[in-house]
C-alpha cells in the first residue's frame, strides 16, 4: 500500500473492536465477587461462538492494487457470530455470520430445521474483488498525444497511465423452504435467488509490435516494441429467479424434478486502448452492451435398483434461453493522434437471440463380483440457436464516412454425445486397480448471412456456411499397493486425444479455422510411508508430453497467405517430496518442496497477414517453478498453541519472479470457552525488470473468540 497511509484506519478499527468488546462483555463493578468478576464471560446459552478481532495491514512498498488483487487483506475489524437455539416446537435455529465492515464484505447463513415438517434456509454473501490497473505517472504518450483517464494502459512495459483501483462488488442471496410430505410426493422445495454485480474490471493484454511493418505504422523505433494494454470494463449485472424441486418414491422408483427460471439484466461498457508502434497514435474502442436474458430449464431424473448388484438411472432435460439486447447501443472507435483520422461507430437498432436445448442421459452401477465395481453413463444433447442483428454504421476513413445499415441472420445447430466408463477392481487385499475411459463428440453446423446496405454500396454480402466436428477421447489407469506399516506405492498412465475437423463452403474473413490433432501423455507416481517412528515421507512425480499438429487453415481473404502445417509441443515434469516430523505431543513440523519445468514450443502455427514482413509463427517459452513450504508447530501446554510457517515460490527462465509468505500465529485459552489469538504475516512479490507489480506487505491481527 502507499507509504503515505497513516495509522488513522488502524486506530478506527481498534476503537471499533474495543467498543464491541465493552458492549458484549461488560466488566463487573464488584471486583471482590468471584462470580461477578467473571460475568463478562457469561452469554446466553444459544450463543455458540462469538469473535472480535482487529487487523492492520500495511504495504511497506510497491503496488497496492497488485497486493489487493492477490490477497485483499485490509485494515479493519473482523466480527464473527454463531448461534444455535432449540425452539419450543422441537425446531433448531442456527445462524452463522462474519463481517468486515470497512471492506463491506461478509456472509450470513440462517437455517431453521423442524424435523419431519419443514426446513427454512437463507444465505447472503457479499465480497469485493480488486483488479491491478498497473498505474503510473505519465498522462500522455511518448509523442504527447492525450490519453483518457478512464483506463490505464502502456505501450512499452515501463510507462503506465491512468489511476485508481478498479473493483467489483458481488452480492449473492439464496433463500428457500423445503417441506416434507407423508404422501406419495416425499418433499417439495423452492428457492429464491438474487445476484448483483457492480463495478469495474481491469483486463490486461500483451503482445509485440514490429515497427517495420506497415500495418503497425512507422515510428522512431528501429526494433520491436513489447506492450501491455489494460482495458477497463464497467459492469452492472442483476439476476433474479427461482428454483422448484420435487421428490417422490413410488414403489421403489426414485423420481426427482427440478425447474429453474432466471431473468438477467446486464449492462457493461468496455474502454480499450490500442497503440501504434510510434506511441503517437492511440486508438480507443468503446463497446456498450445492455442485454436482458431470460432462462427457463427443467430436469427429470429417475433411478431404481433392478437387482442387488445393479442400479440404473436415466433422465431428460430442456432449456430455453432468450437474449434481447437493448436498442441504440454504441460501438465507437476514436483515433487520438496529431491529425485525427475520424471516428468509427456502430449503433445497434434491433437484436435478439434464442436458443433451445434438449438432452437425454442414462447410466448404471454394476457389481459383477464383490471386488469389482463398474460405473457407466452416457448423454445426448441437441441445441438450436437463432439470432438476428441490425446495425447502423459509420465506418469511413473520414468524418462523413460510409453511412448505412447491416443485417445479420444466423443459425447454429449443435449435437453432442458423451460416454463415461469407470472400473474399480481389488484383486487382492492390498492391491487396488482403477481404470477409466471417456469419449466426447460435438458437431456444429453454422449458416449465417450478412447483408450490407451502405452508401456508397462498396461491400458485398458475406455468407458463412460451414460444419465443424470435435472428437475427444481419454483413457487411463492407476494401480496402488499398500505395504505393511502404512506404506503405499501407486502409479498410473493417461492418454488423451482431441481431433478437430471442419468442412467450409463459405466463411467470413473474420475467422480462421484449422484442422488439428492433439495428443497428450501423462505418467504419475506416488510413494508414501513412515521412514522412522517420528518421520513420515511422501514423494509425488509426474511427466507429461503434448503434441498438436495443425493443418493448413481454411481462410477466405486475399490478404492472408497459407503456411505449411504447424506444430505445437509442450512437455514438463514436476517432483514434490514432503516430510512430516512429529517429535512428541508438543513439537511437530512439515516441509515440502516442489520443482517443475514446462517447455512450450510453437512452429509454423498458421497464416500470416500479407502486410506483415515477418511471421509470428515461431515461439518458445520455458518456465522453471520451485516452491518451498515449511511449518513448525509448538504446543507447550493445553492452553497455548503456536505455529510458524514460510512459503517461497520462484519462477525463472522465460518468466522471473519471487514470492514470499511468512507468518507467526499464536492462540491462548483463557478458559474452556474463551481464547485470545494473534498473527503476524509478511507477504512479498518481486518480479524482475521494470515492473510496477512488486509489493511488500505486513499484516498484524489480534482477536478474541468465544466457543460455547
Amino acid at each position: 500500500m502507499a507509504e503515505s497511509r497513516s495509522w488513522a484506519p488502524a486506530r478506527s478499527g481498534l476503537a471499533v473492536v474495543s467498543l464491541l468488546c465493552f458492549v458484549a462483555f461488560p466488566v463487573s463493578a464488584d471486583d471482590d465477587d468471584a462470580e461477578g468478576s467473571n460475568s463478562w464471560r457469561e452469554l446466553p446459552e444459544w450463543v455458540n461462538q462469538i469473535g472480535v478481532s482487529g487487523r492492520y495491514a500495511d504495504a511497506v512498498s510497491g503496488s497496492e492494487s497488485k497486493y489487493l488483487e492477490d490477497h485483499n487483506i485490509q485494515t479493519g475489524p473482523v466480527l464473527s457470530l454463531g448461534i444455535e437455539d432449540e425452539l419450543p416446537d422441537e425446531g433448531i435455529l442456527t445462524i452463522d455470520g462474519l463481517a468486515e465492515p470497512l471492506q463491506e464484505q461478509g456472509y450470513l447463513l440462517l437455517n431453521l430445521d423442524v424435523p419431519e415438517r419443514f426446513t427454512l434456509h437463507a444465505d447472503v454473501q457479499a465480497w469485493r474483488e480488486y483488479y491491478n490497473p498497473r498505474t503510473g505517472e505519465n498522462p500522455v504518450t511518448a509523442a504527447g498525444a492525450p490519453v483518457s483517464g478512464d483506463f490505464p494502459n502502456t505501450n512499452d512495459s515501463r510507462q503506465f497511465f491512468g489511476g485508481g483501483r478498479p473493483k467489483v462488488d458481488w452480492l449473492r442471496t439464496r433463500s428457500g423452504i423445503e417441506i416434507e410430505l407423508p404422501a406419495l410426493l416425499n418433499d417439495i422445495s423452492a428457492d429464491f435467488i438474487y445476484r448483483r454485480v457492480e463495478g469495474q474490471m481491469s483486463l490486461l493484454k500483451g503482445g509485440t509490435i514490429d515497427t517495420s511493418d506497415p500495418i503497425a505504422g512507422s515510428g522512431p523505433f528501429l526494433e520491436s516494441v513489447n506492450f501491455d494494454v489494460s482495458s477497463r470494463k464497467k459492469v452492472d449485472y442483476e439476476s433474479i429467479g427461482g428454483v422448484f424441486r420435487g421428490r417422490a418414491n413410488p414403489g421403489g422408483l426414485n423420481i426427482q424434478f427440478d425447474a429453474r427460471g432466471m431473468r438477467d439484466d446486464l449492462k457493461s461498457i468496455v474502454r480499450e486502448p490500442n497503440f501504434g508502434a510510434d506511441a503517437g497514435s492511440t486508438q480507443v474502442e468503446i463497446y456498450g452492451r445492455d442485454t436482458k436474458i431470460g432462462i427457463l430449464d427443467g430436469d427429470l431424473v429417475m433411478s431404481r435398483h433392478l437387482a442387488h448388484n445393479l442400479f440404473v438411472f436415466g433422465g431428460a432435460s430442456f432449456s430455453f434461453e432468450r437474449s434481447d439486447p437493448e436498442p441504440n447501443q454504441l460501438v465507437q472507435t476514436g483515433l487520438f493522434a496529431a491529425v485525427p483520422a475520424g471516428t468509427f461507430s456502430r449503433e445497434t437498432l434491433d437484436s435478439k437471440v434464442t436458443r433451445f436445448t434438449e438432452a437425454l442421459t442414462g447410466g448404471a452401477v454394476y457389481l459383477p463380483m464383490r471386488n469389482l465395481t463398474i460405473r457407466a453413463n452416457a448423454s445426448l444433447r441437441f441445441s438450436q440457436q437463432d439470432g438476428d442483428l441490425t446495425e447502423d454504421r459509420q465506418e469511413g476513413e473520414f468524418a462523413l464516412g460510409d453511412v448505412g445499415t447491416i443485417i445479420n441472420d444466423s443459425e447454429r445447430n449443435t449435437v453432442s454425445a458423451s460416454v463415461r466408463v469407470k472400473g474399480d477392481w481389488r484383486p487382492m487385499k492390498r492391491v487396488k486397480v482403477l481404470g477409466f475411459a471417456r469419449f466426447d463428440f460435438r458437431r456444429q453446423e453454422a449458416d449465417s448471412t450478412r447483408t450490407f446496405n451502405f452508401t456508397p454500396s462498396i461491400d458485398l454480402p458475406e455468407i458463412e456456411d460451414y460444419t465443424t466436428e470435435r472428437t475427444k477421447f481419454r483413457v487411463g489407469g492407476e494401480a496402488a499397493y499398500r505395504f505393511r506399516r502404512g506404506r503405499t506405492l501407486s502409479g498410473g498412465y493417461e492418454f488423451a486425444y482431441v481431433g478437430f475437423d471442419n468442412d467450409v463452403d463459405q466463411i467470413s474473413n473474420q475467422f480462421i479455422m484449422e484442422d488439428y490433432e492433439h495428443l497428450r501423455h501423462r505418467i504419475h507416481v506416488k510413494a508414501a510411508g513412515r521412514i522412522t517412528d517420528k518421520i513420515r515421507g511422501e514423494l509425488r512425480a509426474e511427466y507429461h508430453f503434448e503434441n498438436r499438429t495443425l493443418d493448413a487453415p481454411a481462410v477466405q481473404a486475399s490478404d492472408f497467405t497459407v503456411e505449411e502445417d504447424g506444430k505445437i509441443e509442450i512437455q514438463g515434469f514436476r517432483i514434490t517430496p514432503m516430510l512430516t516430523y512429529q517429535h512428541d505431543k508438543h513439537w511437530s513440523g512439515v516441509m515440502s518442496t516442489s520443482i517443475g519445468q514446462e517447455t512450450y514450443h510453437l512452429k509454423n502455427a498458421g497464416p500470416k497477414p500479407a502486410l506483415f514482413s515477418s511471421q509470428f509463427a515461431g515461439f518458445e517459452y520455458e518456465a522453471l517453478t520451485a516452491t518451498l513450504t515449511s511449518s513448525l508447530n509448538w504446543t507447550p501446554n493445553d492452553r497455548m498453541t503456536n505455529a510458524l510457517s514460510y512459503t517461497l515460490y520462484h519462477n525463472s527462465e522465460s518468466v522471473e519472479n519471487v514470492g514470499h509468505d511468512a507468518s507467526v500465529r499464536t492462540r491462548y485459552a483463557l478458559d474452556e470457552n474463551w481464547d485470545l489469538s494473534g498473527m503476524l504475516r509478511y507477504l512479498a512479490f518481486d518480479p524482475s525488470g521494470n515492473s510496477v507489480d512488486d509489493y511488500h506487505a505486513l499484516i498484524v491481527s489480534v482477536g478474541m473468540t468465544g466457543h460455547f
